[in-house]
């Protein structure tokens, strides 16, 4: 069962639900108190590809444990816990979205973009969304140049990484509908670039 970063041996059955394979409470204490994250919340200060590794690690773990008090009812908590972990880490430190190995920064990003959901944190919805349709629509008019201009360039993992970004905006778009079904369509084909506020289609003609 997870506690905080570490996951401790227990003389009991769980099963699969967030809150059973969590301590969401000491989880939650250790979390609110006592995480540190090296300066990460100071602006100009740079970390490399591992260190940004380690640092969602860290997010992840304020993701399960926001995630497993939201899932309980404790929504106001949940926010708290988000808003903690935004103070750990500036977002020049480690950005809601960006490219990287397997598009693992950006999926681990979809998992915070759930947990805010879930908790109702509203604004960070909004900088998480905005920032992961940016990012992935990005992507996806880079692979649709290297597929009309340099086709000997596209394979491989950049085909996987493609397919990627499509189910990630199709996952956003599940999740809208899911914990918020009056929200907008956010999905964006390559090329353009929607227009939340007004629905419009901003293409360039």
């Amino acid at each position: 069962r997870q506690v905080g970063l570490v996951y401790q041996v227990v003389p009991v059955i769980t099963n699969e639900a967030a809150s059973q394979s969590i301590d969401v409470d000491k989880s939650k204490d250790l979390l609110m108190n006592q995480f540190r994250s090296g300066h990460a919340d100071k602006p100009g200060v740079y970390f490399d590809e591992e260190n940004r590794r380690h640092l969602l690690s860290i997010r992840a773990a304020y993701i399960q444990a926001a995630g497993a008090l939201a899932d309980e009812g404790r929504k106001q908590e949940a926010i708290a816990l988000l808003d903690r972990a935004e103070t750990l880490i500036h977002t020049e430190a480690l950005p809601y979205a960006m490219v990287s190995r397997n598009n693992g920064h950006n999926r681990t990003s979809l998992a915070y973009l759930e947990a805010a959901y879930k908790a109702g944190h509203t604004e960070l919805i909004k900088k998480l969304k905005d920032a992961l349709t940016k990012d992935f629509n990005d992507q996806l008019n880079y692979y649709k140049y290297l597929k009309d201009k340099r086709p000997e360039y596209y394979a491989g993992d950049l085909m996987d990484d493609e397919q990627f970004c499509m189910r990630a905006l199709q996952q956003m778009q599940a999740f809208e509908k899911q914990y918020n079904p009056a929200a907008v369509n956010i999905t964006e084909k390559p090329g353009q670039r929607a227009d939340s506020s007004q629905g419009k289609d901003t293409t360039k003609k």
